[in-house]
């Protein structure tokens, strides 16, 4: 991941001086912030009804035909969703597409003092496009916002993949200028943006 592709989503605090302190390197209030990953470029970036969704695909692909992709949202106002408990309804929606799915157990802890849960989803073959797809989801309770960070494949992952998607979900953090119990990275100098 080259330092040009982090990305902040800024959910908390809106408005021009948030953009410009992440213009600036900087971050504002809570934020989600993760790496655009080398060979991968934004395929998506919509928001609904108050959620951000944003959908990365390697640069050849697009959202409409992939083969990985990266997929980020963010639920503002639902900093009292419990990590545990959404993941497990986003293992029995993924389930009504794919009656043959196998999971892990739903995995909790805390990640720069939020509370984090992590679950991979296999499907051999997802009834709506025909694929076998496998998914890791980890998913942050912010104080502010609730955020979930999905990588799928559209075939089988290589031992290669599955680093990369421990890695990568590792990397992800919530942070919050606001407070000393979940402090931000100094990003100076690495090509923050403020919207992904």
């Amino acid at each position: 991941m080259t330092a040009a592709g982090w990305l902040a989503v800024l959910s908390a605090v809106g408005g021009a001086a948030t953009a410009q302190a992440a213009a600036m390197g900087g971050v504002e209030g809570e934020t989600l912030i993760q790496a655009m990953p080398d060979g991968y470029r934004v395929g998506s970036h919509q928001q609904n009804d108050g959620m951000t969704l944003q959908e990365m695909v390697p640069a050849a692909e697009s959202v409409d035909n992939w083969s990985k992709m990266i997929t980020t949202q963010v639920f503002p106002g639902k900093g009292n969703w419990l990590p545990s408990e959404f993941l497990i309804g986003f293992g029995r929606r993924f389930g009504a597409v794919c009656p043959r799915m196998t999971h892990s157990n739903v995995m909790v802890g805390a990640s720069n003092g939020y509370m984090a849960g992590l679950v991979m989803l296999r499907c051999p073959v997802n009834g709506l496009t025909g694929k076998p797809e496998t998914i890791a989801a980890r998913a942050i309770q912010g104080k502010d916002s609730f955020y979930l960070v999905q990588i799928a494949y559209r075939y089988p992952p290589t031992q290669a993949d599955s680093h990369f998607t421990e890695s990568y979900l590792r990397s992800i953090i919530v942070c919050d200028t606001r407070s000393n119990d979940h402090a931000c990275p100094d990003l100076t100098g690495h090509g923050v943006r403020d919207r992904p």
